[in-house]
């Protein structure tokens, strides 16, 4: 096999499903190089280091930033450089302590600060790490989060949604489901964020969760329109799991659903889902957290878009994507666009 020419995958997301889709990529260039990647980040995360980094320093949120920046280091130590720059500082996490922050975070901090513009110290994060690909927040302005609920509660921060069923989950109660999201002031996408998305061949959506880490990256001006407009196959990759408080009882058409009563209906091509049993260890384990297997049965098997199944669990103690088996998925849901049989 052979590439025929250069191509543009773009990854929107956040969190831990963002790093797992970008080490998938990874492993898909290992055998098939030579395309471009760029990994659009959201910008509204409240939660942790990123959140009193915004609070004390001004920043953007780092965190996700740092993670898809990682996934994508080409270096011969990037094992190494996960563990050093995930490792955090100890001590207090009152206000101006080094307690608590990651070394990653802080240090594209310093460069954001030493540099006096978060792109050039953004820039400067790239070459330290020798990034094989771009990671871009989706906006530059400071914004949070909203939501309201189906009963009216209304939330803002990204924290607040992301632990509300945690809390719930304390005090013994059921949270009220997410009806919607929104931003706490217009802003608009990065201009280079929306030439990338017309650039793409194709764009991938998820993991993650898709209140608190998909659908923020789709809330800036310019970006639900550019999404739908675009040529590029769109792959929406559902989570293996519902979480408390945000997808319960969620099922692979529930996740789409929700997705495009923001891009649109039909705007996504391929629904990439889990399809294997987890072993029953894992699911007792979720199950005390009231999370659980995101439901597989009734999914179409004709018409747009196409829902692909595949086994893409890690077999762990956790119920997470495996890198390699994700990379073997996407292979196939992408081979007709970036390569050619020899």
């Amino acid at each position: 096999m052979r590439q025929k020419e250069k191509k543009r995958i773009v990854t929107i997301g956040g969190g831990t499903g963002h790093f797992t889709l970008l080490t998938a990529i990874r492993k898909l260039r290992e055998e098939f190089p030579g395309f471009d990647v760029t990994a659009i980040v959201a910008a509204t995360d409240s939660g942790g280091s990123s959140g009193r980094l915004r609070v004390e320093r001004g920043m953007l949120p780092p965190g996700d930033i740092n993670q898809c920046l990682l996934a994508l280091s080409r270096s011969a130590n990037q094992e190494a450089l996960i563990e050093l720059l995930r490792r955090r500082f100890p001590g207090t996490k009152g206000k101006g302590r080094l307690g608590g922050h990651s070394v990653g975070n802080f240090l594209l901090t310093m460069l954001v600060e030493h540099t006096g513009d978060f792109m050039r110290g953004l820039t400067g994060m790239h070459h330290i790490l020798d990034v094989d690909g771009e990671v871009l927040p989706v906006t530059l302005e400071d914004v949070q989060l909203c939501a309201e609920s189906e009963r009216g509660t209304k939330y803002e921060g990204e924290a607040n949604m992301d632990t509300r069923g945690e809390k719930a989950l304390r005090e013994g109660r059921t949270p009220s489901p997410l009806r919607r999201v929104w931003l706490n002031k217009d802003v608009r996408a990065h201009a280079l964020v929306l030439r990338r998305i017309r650039e793409a061949d194709t764009i991938i959506l998820g993991p993650g969760d898709v209140w608190t880490s998909i659908l923020p990256s789709l809330l800036p001006g310019g970006m639900q329109e550019a999404i739908a407009s675009s040529g590029a196959k769109k792959i929406l990759v559902t989570n293996i799991m519902t979480k408390f408080g945000e997808t319960d009882g969620y099922d692979v058409q529930h996740f789409l659903a929700v997705v495009e009563e923001y891009l649109g209906k039909g705007t996504i091509d391929v629904v990439l889902y889990n399809d294997r049993l987890l072993p029953k260890q894992i699911l007792d384990r979720y199950a005390k957290e009231k999370r659980f297997p995101v439901g597989i049965a009734n999914i179409p098997q004709e018409g747009k878009p196409q829902f692909v199944g595949a086994n893409l669990a890690s077999v762990s103690t956790l119920a997470r994507h495996h890198p390699q088996k994700l990379a073997l998925a996407l292979e196939n849901i992408v081979h007709p666009i970036f390569f050619a049989t020899s």
